[in-house]
This record gives structure tokens, sequence and C-alpha cells, in this order.
């Protein structure tokens, strides 16, 4: 059975009432003051604790000149790929189109692309190979996409630990992906105007592909500035909540102001209260 949390009586089934039989106290509020001063604390030190996390993490995203820069410069790769990245021009009998290679035309291909169709003519003994240099181009350059979104994601938590390798890795191996898919468009495009050359004809913009590098050379230039710099992390004094409440410098000295104040009321009634009984 619960026992009075003052004066330790053994509460039985028949005590309904909230206040205790014996002693009197209520015992829902019994040191309400002390057990929300308790959960306080306990809130106020979890705060303590995860405030660092929250500066370092500011500090990553827009803690200096730098990082502001350099958050700015994660976006320009996706704004790269729109633009020409290449030309395709498809002459068949009943159909001529001309399509100027980007984000958006890759995204429009692939959402009315008949996927059936595309394995089928992976077999195909004279496209069969151009069409898989074709598809495997589509992949580099989605994973293109998907790494500078994973790019912008580790950038932001910068000031963890291995940051500087982990976004150098990450923006070289998007160098890598966006110039693989240009290579393997470019080959493909070799091979179709080699089977088929009075159907198709495309090629690769050599300027679109280097606007497209250079955008993740400059984030590593970013982050080598970042790293050379020693941009430091500004963190917030919380060091007072880590100490019991009333030995906080803040509040001892809210205690004391609020003191003072007392004794200046105390004073002023007592002057005021001489005349009177003069």
């Amino acid at each position: 059975m619960a026992k009075c949390p003052n004066c330790g009586y053994k509460l039985k089934i028949t005590d309904w009432r909230p206040e205790c039989p014996k002693c009197g106290v209520n015992l829902m509020y019994f040191q309400m003051e002390e057990r929300l001063r308790a959960d306080a604390d306990k809130a106020e030190l979890e705060y303590a604790k995860s405030q660092p996390h929250y500066d370092r993490l500011k500090a990553s995203i827009y803690g200096s000149p730098l990082a502001i820069i350099r958050l700015v410069c994660l976006v320009l790769p996706l704004l790269s790929l729109l633009l020409p990245l290449g030309k395709v021009a498809v002459s068949l009998p009943f159909y001529d189109n001309a399509v100027t290679v980007n984000a958006i035309a890759v995204y429009n291909t692939l959402s009315t692309m008949d996927f059936d169709v595309l394995f089928t003519l992976t077999d195909s003994a004279i496209v069969g190979t151009p069409v898989k240099l074709f598809t495997a181009s589509l992949i580099f350059l989605l994973l293109t996409v998907l790494l500078i979104l994973i790019e912008f994601v580790c950038v932001i938590f910068s000031f963890s630990k291995g940051w500087f390798a982990r976004n150098l890795s990450l923006a070289s191996v998007g160098i890598v992906f966006s110039s693989t898919s240009a290579i393997l468009f470019s080959a493909a495009c070799n091979g179709f105007q080699t089977a088929v050359p009075q159907f198709f004809v495309g090629s690769v913009n050599i300027w679109g592909v280097l606007v497209v590098i250079l955008t993740f050379l400059l984030i590593i230039l970013m982050n080598v500035l970042i790293k050379v710099k020693k941009v430091e992390v500004k963190y917030t004094d919380v060091s007072e909540y880590f100490l019991p409440y009333h030995e906080r410098p803040s509040v001892i000295a809210a205690e004391k102001a609020a003191r003072e104040s007392s004794e200046k009321a105390a004073e002023a009634q007592e002057a005021e209260a001489v005349p009177a009984s003069v």
C-alpha cells in the first residue's frame, strides 16, 4: 500500500480523500513546487546537453559567410543539370523530333518511357549495345541527382566527425558520376549513329557538362576554404544549467535583487509610517 509522503502513514483503500487521515496534508499537492522544480531541472539539463549540437548545426549552415556561400553552392549542381547537356534528333516515318537533353527532358522521358520496350531493345542485335549505354547513362545521371541530395544533407552536419573527408568524397563522386553519364551518353549516340545513321543524330554539349563539373569543384573549394580558415563554432553558454537551481548565478542574482527590492519597499513603508504616527 502507498504511504503518506509527509508522515509515513500507510494509506488504506478506504482512505479515498485527498488529505492524509493522520496529518491532514494534501497528498496530491504535497511538495508540488519542489517536484515541478525537479522536473524543470531535468528539462533544463537536457537542454544544456543538446545545445552544443544545435550550435554546431547552426554553424555548419550559417555560422560564417563561407558556410552560407557553401550552402548556396550546393544548389548549383541541380541548377546546372537544367542547362543543355546534349542534343538528340530522331527522324522516323511519320515522326520527327529534336530534344535538348537536360534534367527536365530526362524526367519527361522517364515518365513516358515504355520500359518493356526498352528491355526488349537491349536484346536487339542492331541497337542493343547503344540502348544499354543509353540506359547506363540515365542511371548515372539519376545517381548524380541522388548524390547531390545526400551531399546537401551531409553538408548541413559539417561539424560532425569526419565531415571534411565526407564532403570532399561526395563532391568527387559527383564529378565521376556526371562525367561517366556524359561519356556513356556520347558512346550511345555514336552507337545509334553507326547502327541507324539515317534515323538518329545525337551529341553531348561539352560546355554544359563542364559547368556541372565546375559546380562540384566549387563545392570542394568551399569546403577546403572552411577547413583552412578553421571556422569556429560559437557555443551558447549553458554551464549554469549543470548546477543545482539555487547555486546558479542568475538565480542568486535574481533572489538578491528581489530581497533588496523587498527591503527597500519595507524601508519606504516605515518612512511613510513615521510622519503619520508623529
